[in-house]
């Protein structure tokens, strides 16, 4: 399913015009499929990063802080279904701070917030 969008125009000699152009971008209505969630959120620097394959695949996590400096990179081939990453920076970080961790999978990526509370 995918949006339809009409325009009428005019032409120079002041003809009349509809254009319209089809797109396969999904409509608001559609739900998204979620594949990739943090737990628990906050936490104290370990956590467990859930990802839902379709398919077996190579998936790559990037945790970031604030300013978009990659503070850890994991990589790891999941198997089809709900892949389980548990995630440990509990050495790495000394104050309680916000950071993004963007899972990407395949040609599909998302990112989530991660709160670290000490």
């Amino acid at each position: 399913m995918g949006i339809r969008l009409c325009l009428g125009i005019k032409n120079k000699s002041g003809t009349s015009l509809i254009e319209c152009q089809s797109s396969n971008v999904r409509e608001a209505t559609e739900p998204v499929e979620e594949w990739f969630w943090v737990s628990p959120n906050p936490n104290d620097g370990k956590f467990i990063a859930k990802v839902n394959l379709k398919i077996p695949q190579s998936v790559q996590l990037y945790l970031s802080d604030i300013k978009g400096h990659i503070i850890k990179e994991y990589s790891f081939v999941g198997v089809e279904g709900m892949n389980n990453f548990e995630i440990n920076i509990q050495d790495k970080i000394t104050i309680e701070s916000i950071f993004n961790i963007r899972c990407q999978a395949g040609e599909v990526s998302n990112s989530k917030k991660v709160v670290i509370e000490k």
